[in-house]
């Protein structure tokens, strides 16, 4: 098999690692499963790489479970970023069209993104990107394509991707320590929105929200296009640690608790019927700490869009969106649509939330040319994919 057409994303959580080895089935980016993998992560927490050794050989140990299981021999990955030192900064330019003609041309384009990087940064922070939400085209707006229109002066309302460097640089060279050319780097939040939307739903209006253990993602969409996206430092680990203090257990029970729930938040939607014997105390633990992290979503959500703007609701996807009930408790708090995220674009991946990451990483690789949502690492190849 030609080395071109063998895919490797590889999604490093707080919690658990995972590599998803795909072939590529067709130059539209279909992709066929290979091997997936999960296991422990070691050495990694939401602030970044904790322990350079123990990260690495957990690498090269699950790596090596992807080659076995799949027969083929894995050196190229395409990597997620989700950690919390990741910032969206708005950002906006404005630039006189150059042609006497009055027509924008692609020069046109690349200055008015250009100018939109020349922001002040915080301390040790590098721009990833810049995303186009829209061009402004003498005071229209919502244009998406502005090449070969006309006219005299060319704005750009946009996010600007930031990214703590030394947490980049940190994780990026232990990766390379294990043996493993990264192809290329994508931020998680929109790897995990790759995974689980339609277009229908980010030209509509829609929030995927991706709760992991360490960090929840979020990412916002409308007219096709990025809005808003952020991380915060809130997940499903939480809920485990709230359990394991409420309860006075060590933390592997706790998770196992956890995970082992069936009753719901939502009366009378227990999986069973009736709570089981002790889940009512783990419920009554639980629940706040679910509400707050709800809360700060909406929070996000509230402080960049009205609800009326986003019928296609909220997608909730990750590992932490697998508590029974957590649909319903969304809805109360969001007040619009909401539903699990599956990704069913990969055959084999359709049941289990917790490979959207994964899974998105790899639809992004195996297209070729311009994507509408994939964030190519910035050193490598400068975001080709928003300019028309």
């Amino acid at each position: 098999m030609a080395s071109r057409s063998l895919i490797t994303a590889l999604d490093i959580g707080t919690r658990v690692i995972k590599v998803l080895v795909a072939k590529k089935s067709s130059p539209q980016g279909e992709i066929e499963l290979a091997s997936l993998i999960k296991a422990p992560a070691r050495g990694i927490s939401r602030r970044g790489v904790s322990n350079d050794e123990q990260l690495i050989n957990a690498l090269r140990e699950i790596i090596h479970q992807a080659e076995q299981e799949s027969s083929l021999k894995i050196r190229g990955v395409y990597l997620n970023v989700g950690g919390s030192r990741f910032k969206a900064i708005p950002t906006h330019s404005l630039v006189s069209v150059s042609r006497a003609d009055r027509e924008i041309s692609q020069e046109d384009i690349n200055r008015v993104l250009q100018a939109a990087k020349i922001i002040n940064l915080p301390s040790n922070y590098e721009i990833w990107g810049v995303v186009p939400k829209e061009f402004i085209i003498d005071d229209q707006r919502g244009i998406q394509k502005p090449l070969g229109m006309k006219g005299a002066r060319l704005e750009v309302e946009g996010l600007l991707l930031t990214i703590f460097t030394p947490y980049r640089e940190k994780i990026e060279r232990v990766v390379t320590k294990a043996g493993l050319d990264i192809k290329d780097t994508l931020i998680s939040s929109l790897s995990s929105a790759e995974a689980v939307l339609t277009s229908q739903e980010k030209e509509k209006g829609v929030v995927v929200v991706d709760i992991g253990a360490g960090l929840t993602k979020i990412a916002i969409f409308k007219n096709g296009a990025l809005i808003w996206t952020a991380m915060l430092p809130l997940g499903s680990e939480n809920i485990t640690d709230d359990l394991a203090v409420g309860l006075q257990v060590d933390f592997s029970q706790a998770e196992e608790m956890k995970k082992g729930l069936k009753s719901s938040f939502s009366p009378g939607r227990s999986k069973k019927g009736k709570t089981a014997p002790g889940e009512k105390e783990q419920m009554k633990i639980i629940r706040p700490r679910v509400e707050e992290i709800l809360e700060e979503i909406n929070k996000q959500i509230l402080a960049v869009f009205h609800r009326q703007d986003l019928p296609a609701g909220v997608i909730l996807t990750g590992g932490g969106a697998k508590l029974n009930g957590l649909e319903d408790l969304a809805k109360k708090e969001f007040k619009l649509p909401v539903r699990l995220g599956y990704c069913s674009k990969i055959s084999g991946l359709e049941k289990d939330i917790s490979l959207s990451t994964v899974a998105g990483l790899a639809l992004i690789a195996g297209q070729e040319g311009p994507h509408p949502i994939s964030i190519f690492s910035f050193f490598r190849k400068i975001l080709r994919i928003f300019i028309p």
